[in-house]
């Protein structure tokens, strides 16, 4: 006599796929911080600038603005830690007070369920979320904003929340405008994503009564950030505008276009059909694309400079090896093309399907952002772009039947790779 599988037996297989992905990721990121390593770039970071600053919140708590600054980013993750710190009677953070650590891995642990519940949403299948997650939490920089205090994490859960509440159907206020504030507080390179906000208000039709309500999200980060701008005398405290060199780059954009040309492989069988399309039917498109590239590559030199900033991740160490015409890389061109060609993608299949690419418009926001400081590394543009690329492929329509293969080797590489870094068995490569 056959009997029929309860609704609680199901309930239980459907959150499998999220319980193994916290289990993988608890795997990699809790025994590095429990055997105290430390040999990592974030590892020399958490140690020079974020446990200076939580320290700098744990004697004066409550002095936002006219701090002793060692980080250049805005100070909410360092507040919030010293926060805890204190509650806990700690009168200073130490590299090996694990719940302070822990409390700083548990950002990581949040990306990984906001964006299997995004993923999921999107896909409505629980083990394709899972495969298009993978990749995410596997990241070096994701793993090892968990594993060591950085504020890596906590800005890309914003940055995820600040998608799914601006393309609700109906943004909810008061979440809207926290998550906004807190994407300022814990990163100012991500202030231009908030007026996703206002770009989803004009989207769906303009009404002035319900202004004010989206106005909110975008106008009070700015406040926040006008509030540091005055205090710092510029966007990042006094000791580090020296370094950051804000104002426009050309190297960081075309840094970018080009990272993303070089993961588009790992995701081409579920991309390939709409960029195929692009490039039959729009091929105008295409075109002023690549000539708008071809551009902004004339404007300013993309070869590798460390004294710059063109370095710190594989798009750079490409073009240290290849030939280069005057001060600028063919090669970055030719990836910086294919990467905008790519993202085009993404707007004219979401347009086609009758919806809008809210992923994609905030990962532009943020590539503006990104622009706006000279240090063109690989960490500050990777994970965004993990993201997105997770997000557009749940939706794909017609996917190769092998297209899990590209996220789950890229998965396997990176995890495999981070681990070797973070116990020390690789050197440093990329930033």
């Amino acid at each position: 006599m056959s009997t029929l599988p309860s609704p609680r037996g199901n309930r239980i297989r459907s959150y499998l796929p999220i319980a193994l992905l916290l289990l993988l990721f608890a795997a990699l990121v809790v025994p590095p911080i429990l055997l105290g390593l430390h040999g990592t770039q974030q590892g020399l970071d958490q140690r020079d600038f974020h446990l200076p600053q939580v320290n700098a919140f744990v004697s004066q708590p409550f002095e936002f603005t006219h701090y002793h600054a060692t980080a250049a980013q805005t100070p909410g993750h360092h507040i919030l830690l010293a926060w805890i710190a204190r509650s806990l009677g700690y009168r200073a953070v130490e590299a090996d007070n694990l719940p302070i650590r822990f409390a700083n891995a548990a950002f990581g642990f949040l990306v990984v369920l906001v964006t299997w519940y995004l993923y999921k949403s999107r896909a409505g299948n629980g083990w394709r979320a899972a495969v298009l997650a993978l990749p995410l939490i596997c990241s070096s920089y994701i793993l090892f904003a968990a594993i060591w205090i950085e504020t890596d994490d906590a800005a890309l859960l914003f940055y995820e929340l600040t998608v799914a509440l601006a393309s609700a159907v109906s943004s909810p206020l008061l979440p809207s405008i926290a998550v906004a504030c807190m994407l300022v507080m814990w990163r100012q390179i991500y202030l231009p994503v908030t007026g996703l906000f206002g770009i989803a208000w004009l989207i769906r039709g303009p009404r002035l009564r319900s202004l004010p309500l989206p106005l909110l999200a975008v106008l009070l980060p700015c406040v926040l950030m006008g509030i540091y701008f005055i205090a710092w005398k510029g966007a990042t405290p006094p000791v580090f505008q020296g370094v950051n060199g804000v104002g426009l780059h050309v190297a960081t954009p075309l840094a970018a276009l080009g990272l993303t040309a070089i993961l588009l492989p790992f995701y081409l069988g579920y991309q390939y059909p709409s960029l195929l399309r692009l490039l039959r039917t729009r091929r105008i498109v295409a075109a002023l694309l690549a000539i708008a590239v071809t551009a902004l590559w004339l404007l300013g030199p993309s070869t590798y400079d460390r004294e710059h900033g063109r370095w710190g991740g594989v798009v750079w160490i490409l073009a240290q090896h290849t030939p280069s015409v005057g001060a600028r890389s063919p090669l970055i061109l030719c990836l910086a093309i294919l990467g905008a060609l790519v993202l085009c993608s993404f707007v004219t299949d979401a347009i086609e399907r009758h919806e809008t690419p809210y992923e994609t418009l905030a990962l532009l926001l943020y590539l503006l952002g990104y622009s706006l400081q000279i240090e063109a590394f690989q960490r500050y543009v990777e994970s965004p772009l993990l993201f997105t690329y997770g997000y557009v492929a749940c939706r794909a329509t017609h996917p190769a039947r092998s297209a899990w293969i590209g996220p789950v080797f890229l998965a396997a590489c990176f995890s495999i790779l981070s681990m070797l870094r973070a116990y020390d068995i690789l050197p440093q490569i990329l930033h």
